[in-house]
């Protein structure tokens, strides 16, 4: 085999190889936003207050998800929520993230009567 030959192949290999790894990330994206929606108890961009499961940040009483994600704990899915805490008058004050559902004692929030929010201050919108 030439060295032309071989670099060909490889080239050829390595496109399939680039191609299937695509078609998984989407595959994943697609599990991880159903799971997500199936069993989350939060949804983004609503505010909620805490029940449970956590210290209370100081002078704030309303947290706003922005973000949901699913990690693996002893091989178990478990969703993890982050966002910003608010203060009473709806400033942004800290980023935190908690775990809502799946091992190690999920953080328990309520919906909050309060939905008044602010963008998360990278948005675009």
């Amino acid at each position: 085999m030439k060295a032309t030959d071989f670099i060909k192949v490889k080239s050829e290999l390595t496109s399939i190889l680039d191609d299937v790894k695509e078609k998984i990330t989407i595959a994943y994206s697609e599990l991880v936003h159903q799971f997500i929606e199936e069993n989350s108890p939060m949804k983004q961009d609503l505010v909620y207050e805490l029940v449970s499961g956590a210290t209370k940040v100081r002078n704030c009483n309303r947290f706003i998800v922005y973000d949901q994600n699913i990690r693996l704990l002893l091989d178990t899915p478990t969703i993890m929520v982050s966002g910003w805490w608010m203060d009473a008058g709806s400033t942004l004050k800290v980023w935190e993230t908690y775990n809502i559902y799946g091992v190690a004692n999920p953080t328990i929030f309520s919906l909050s009567e309060d939905q008044m929010n602010k963008k998360h201050p990278k948005s675009k919108g």
